[in-house]
């Protein structure tokens, strides 16, 4: 019995990440970026995603491990804003949640070459 328990608790908590597929790493600190292709959606001349980014190290001002943004992308202008931010104490959005922003019409970055972001626009542009 604590067999059968134990496989179905390594399942359930597969399923939880099998959704998030790694796109990028960034060379200088080794935060992983994430994102969940079955959330990408057009709408107009932007895409809108979830990305989740995996930190290395616990982040210096209040000790996340990793963050889920809901993110928006032009990928004629190359630019990205973010629209929502929830961030957790442990990794792959694990341990509690520690805030929630809103962001709905927060500025756009233009996404510089041979970057995470770039990586990241690579993979959703092409979907």
């Amino acid at each position: 019995m604590k067999k059968l328990i134990f496989t179905l608790l390594m399942f359930l908590s597969y399923s939880a990440w099998a959704e998030w597929v790694l796109v990028a790493a960034s060379a200088s600190n080794g935060n992983q970026y994430y994102i969940d292709p079955a959330t990408i959606r057009r709408e107009g001349t932007l895409l809108r995603y979830w990305k989740l980014v995996n930190l290395k190290v616990r982040d210096k001002f209040d000790g996340d491990m990793s963050w889920r943004t809901r993110d928006e992308i032009d990928c004629k202008k190359e630019r990205w804003r973010f629209t929502s931010m929830t961030t957790f104490s442990e990794s792959m959005l694990g341990g509690r949640m520690t805030s929630n922003i809103n962001v709905p019409n927060g500025e756009w970055s233009d996404i510089a070459p041979d970057t995470v972001y770039a990586d990241v626009m690579a993979y959703v542009c092409a979907k």
